[in-house]
């Protein structure tokens, strides 16, 4: 059996950079984006909407309207691409329509998605009023006291400094750093 030593051509093509490299390094220079032998061509409108749908997905996990408006930019460029006008007039579309997007379209969305509620408490501020049960005694003088609200418990001080036992109702009056004022709500007969 005989060694064939030479190489074959299709054993040097591995080894060579490959034209489709080339393709995508020129990509301002041609019209299409990727042209191998094994891919298809895409237009350059074509790779300005996918683009745009990437933006159009980040922006439904950011919600700050930044990626709308480039998703926005990337419709106006691919429209350019579309009419098979210059890359310079791409980006121009793209920056122009990026550009009125984000400062007429992105200030009123912010306005719309992010009203202000009116009188609605969050966090450590909605505390206040809230009712809670004592589970170590409130004493000033003995610096003890904590109680049990909304499924946490804090430390206590009575607002009026009396003593108030465990298992009492307390009324949350206001939040003192880490520390809750309450007062004691008295058992009717």
């Amino acid at each position: 059996m005989e060694k064939n030593n030479s190489t074959s051509k299709e054993n040097l093509t591995l080894f060579q950079p490959s034209v489709c490299n080339w393709k995508i390094l020129c990509i301002f220079a041609n019209r299409t984006f990727i042209k191998c032998n094994y891919m298809e061509s895409f237009e350059l409108w074509q790779v300005w909407l996918i683009v745009a749908v990437v933006f159009l997905v980040i922006e439904m996990f950011s919600v700050s309207f930044v990626f709308l408006c480039f998703f926005l930019g990337c419709l106006g460029g691919g429209l350019m691409a579309y009419f098979d006008l210059s890359v310079g007039w791409h980006f121009l579309g793209f920056s122009a329509v990026t550009l009125v997007s984000f400062f007429t379209i992105r200030p009123f969305m912010l306005k719309y998605a992010y009203r202000k509620s009116h009188n609605v408490k969050i966090n450590v501020d909605a505390l206040a009023g809230s009712i809670g049960r004592v589970v170590e005694t409130i004493d000033e003088k003995a610096n003890t006291g904590r109680i049990f609200v909304n499924g946490d418990d804090w430390r206590a001080r009575s607002e009026n400094e009396e003593i108030i036992p465990v298992s009492e109702k307390v009324e949350v009056i206001r939040v003192d750093s880490t520390t809750l004022i309450v007062k004691h709500i008295k058992k009717e007969d």
